[in-house]
């Protein structure tokens, strides 16, 4: 959640998509294969990178729509761990890479989904500049370009009327809702995408007013029917009040525990029509220890528990005609009062879901040590490093968490 391990790894992603094109289908020419990568030398003469004047340098900061570093200009800096990239072409015909990641955004200041383009690919010395969709209309509103998935209530906790922080909203995605992975959805027509998110509580003895400490982390499942244009939002009711987004609510919650489905959502900011029953954004992997335990004990979290840092990948390498969606993530086993039985530290985690055509909400299992075969919500999971040796990554000493951050620097130690 709101990783400090920000851009400066965002170039690898950066390089792995202008690669994206490179394959081929079978029965296709291949292109050339690569040869080599590299970063040039410390010796070189490049003001931006490490690579001689005029050369391709790959090393080299990404520019944001003012020209300066993405980071600042975007909004404030985008983790490593919430990226997904779509290559001219994927979307609807997109002409341009097309970045969904975790940011602020100028017209709005908490964190949510924000699409940023790439245009056609770095320019011809490497150097990568990022604008808003301007040539997709993501995230456009009158007021600018901002996020076009956001959580309830952001930094804000909702004000409980009987002023016990026991009683706190349960929303599972109440303060945090960022993006593991965006992939297609090749079971459904044409335009539906599945994200697979992080939803986070941080309101732990809190009646109203800003997040406390520490956080209660699931994975959530939403839908888009429009190419990710839109995604669901949680429409109003006798008790909360529909905020249009890219904006959030400072006073209320929606009250879901587990998400909303259908008539319970609007699509982004529609709520003249009713969405189908299995469009939704909702939860599908957390803790055994359930949120409601955790906030019952009326006092903030000694310490982060739960599902999070997630990815997803899809299994377009079977040849069934229902195939699975597969979640990585890591698992926070908490502290103090509310520790979860299964595990005493954190480990990366796997679970898989049948996609199914978009006629229900997916179910998904977690991989328990033998099989696929453990609740999703509750469920207790199994690490995909078991304790074993340090060639394997299986050492305790090792980090062998960082579903979505094996990349970065701070989990080198990953194998």
């Amino acid at each position: 959640m709101q990783s400090a391990r920000y851009l400066s790894r965002f170039r690898v992603i950066l390089i792995l998509a202008a690669l994206s094109e490179a394959s081929s289908t079978f029965g296709q020419t291949h292109p050339a294969s690569i040869a080599s990568i590299t970063v040039c030398s410390p010796a070189g003469t490049s003001g931006a990178g490490s690579c001689p004047q005029g050369t391709f340098d790959t090393h080299q900061i990404v520019l944001g729509p003012d020209g300066s570093s993405v980071n600042p200009s975007a909004g404030t800096a985008i983790p490593d761990e919430h990226s997904s990239v779509f290559a001219p072409g994927t979307l609807n015909g997109n002409p341009d890479y097309l970045f969904f990641v975790a940011s602020t955004a100028p017209v709005h200041a908490d964190i949510g989904v924000l699409v940023l383009s790439g245009g056609s690919g770095p320019d011809k010395n490497g150097q990568w500049t990022m604008d808003y969709a301007k040539a997709d209309g993501y995230g456009s509103y009158p007021s600018g370009y901002g996020q076009i998935f956001q959580s309830p209530s952001g930094t804000h906790c909702p004000v409980v009327a009987d002023g016990n922080p026991a009683h706190q909203d349960q929303t599972f995605d109440l303060n945090y809702a960022a993006p593991g992975s965006i992939v297609l959805d090749p079971t459904s027509p044409s335009g539906n995408l599945v994200m697979i998110y992080e939803g986070t509580i941080t309101c732990f003895g809190q009646t109203g007013g800003g997040r406390s400490t520490g956080f209660y982390s699931t994975v959530g499942v939403a839908t888009s029917r429009d190419f990710g244009h839109t995604w669901p939002t949680y429409r109003g009711t006798s008790t909360f009040t529909f905020v249009p987004i890219p904006g959030q609510s400072t006073t209320q919650g929606p009250a879901m525990p587990s998400g909303a489905l259908g008539a319970a959502t609007c699509m982004g900011n529609d709520c003249s029509s009713t969405p189908p029953a299995a469009y939704g954004r909702y939860a599908v992997l957390s803790s055994s220890i359930p949120v409601s335990a955790a906030m019952a004990t009326g006092q903030p979290l000694s310490s982060s528990i739960g599902d999070s840092e997630m990815a997803a990948f899809l299994d377009d390498a079977s040849s069934g005609a229902a195939p699975y969606v597969y979640s990585t993530y890591d698992f926070n086993p908490g502290a103090g009062t509310l520790v979860d039985p299964q595990q005493t530290s954190a480990n990366l985690m796997i679970a898989r879901a049948q996609l199914n055509g978009g006629t229900a909400p997916l179910k998904f299992f977690k991989w328990n040590g033998t099989t696929f075969g453990a609740q999703g919500v509750g469920g207790i999971d199994s690490p995909v490093f078991p304790s074993g040796s340090f060639q394997n990554c299986e050492a305790p000493a090792q980090l062998r968490f960082a579903a979505q951050s094996a990349m970065s620097t701070r989990h080198n130690s990953i194998c």
